[in-house]
C-alpha cells in the first residue's frame, strides 16, 4: 500500500496531517478541482490554488471501507475517504479558526461521486461522516445550518433514500435539465458533460447557436438558485473564459496551478 500511495504522491503520514507551513490561496468561487485525488498532492494543491470545490470518486471496498479511486481496481490499496480528505480537513479547520479559508464564510464543497451501487454505499458514507457532522452543512427542509464543508453527491445518487430523511447531510449535483420540483431533495448544482450539449473544438470556440443555448441553460439553472457545471470540457483557457463570461458558476479544471494563473489574468481583464 505504501508503494502505491507514494507513487500517487501521497504518504501515509501526509494523508492524515496538514503539511508543514501550509496556507491557502485566495479562494476562487467558481474553481472546481476535477478528479482532485489524481493530482500530485490531493486536497492541498487545490486549496493552495484557491479551489472551493473538489471532486472525489469513491467505491465501497470488500472490507466495507470507502476507497478513493476512479476505477474499482485494487481498492484495498487505495486511500480511504477519511484519510485523504475528512481527517486532514478537520485538522486544518480546527487550526484555522473553524474555516477552510480564513476571514471568509466560504464553504468548501466535497463533490463525492458515488461509484457502483449508490444505495449500498450511502449508509456507509453516513457512518463515515458521523464523526464530522459538526463540520458539515446540514439541511432540514428549507432550513440550512451552514458548516465549513458541504457534501455534494454526484454519480449513483440514492435519491429515494435521501428524500426520506428529515435531516440531510448532503445536497445533490443533479443532472442538468432534470426537474426536481416536489422532491424532498436539496439540489445545489446541476451538471452535464460538455460534449452532450456542445461540439468540442480545439480552439475552444462555440457557435452562435451554442452561445444562445449556453445562455439558456445558465439562466434556467441559476434562476433556481443552483450552480451549473459542464464536465469533460478540457482545460482550454478560451473555453474557460467563454463559460465564465456566460455565467457558468463552476468551472472544471484538472491543472490547479494553470487554472489559477488563468483566473488572475481573467479577473484582471474584467
Amino acid at each position: 500500500m505504501c508503494n502505491i500511495l507514494l507513487w500517487l504522491g501521497i504518504s501515509l503520514a501526509s494523508a492524515a496531517q496538514v503539511p508543514e507551513g501550509f496556507h491557502t490561496g485566495t479562494p476562487i468561487p467558481y474553481g472546481h478541482s476535477h478528479n482532485d485525488y489524481t493530482h500530485r498532492r490531493p486536497l492541498w494543491e487545490a486549496l493552495e490554488n484557491g479551489f472551493t470545490s473538489v471532486e472525489i470518486d469513491i467505491y465501497t471496498a470488500a472490507d466495507g471501507s470507502l476507497r478513493v479511486s476512479h476505477l474499482p481496481l485494487a481498492l484495498q490499496s487505495k486511500p480511504t475517504l477519511e484519510a485523504l480528505y475528512l481527517a486532514p480537513l478537520r485538522q486544518w479547520i480546527d487550526r484555522n479558526g473553524g474555516r477552510v479559508y480564513a476571514d471568509t464564510d466560504i464553504t468548501l464543497t466535497l463533490m463525492i461521486d458515488l461509484k457502483g451501487d449508490g444505495n449500498a454505499t450511502y449508509p456507509i458514507l453516513k457512518q463515515v461522516l458521523l464523526p464530522y457532522r459538526d463540520y458539515l452543512t446540514i439541511y432540514h427542509g428549507t432550513e440550512v445550518k451552514k458548516g465549513p464543508l458541504r457534501i455534494l453527491l454526484s454519480g449513483s445518487r440514492p435519491e429515494e433514500a435521501i428524500a426520506l430523511e428529515t435531516e440531510q447531510w448532503v445536497s445533490l449535483d443533479g443532472s442538468l435539465g432534470v426537474d426536481y420540483t416536489g422532491k424532498n431533495l436539496r439540489v445545489d448544482r446541476q451538471s452535464a458533460s460538455f460534449g452532450s450539449r456542445f461540439k468540442k473544438r480545439a480552439d475552444g470556440r462555440l457557435s452562435p447557436s451554442e452561445h444562445e443555448q449556453l445562455a439558456r441553460w445558465v439562466k434556467e439553472t441559476t434562476e433556481k438558485g443552483r450552480e451549473i457545471r459542464f464536465w469533460a470540457a478540457g482545460n482550454n483557457p478560451r473555453l474557460w473564459k467563454t463559460l465564465a463570461d456566460a455565467g457558468v458558476t463552476t468551472l472544471n479544471a484538472d491543472k490547479p496551478a494553470l487554472f489559477r494563473q488563468w483566473v488572475l489574468r481573467y479577473e484582471k481583464s474584467k
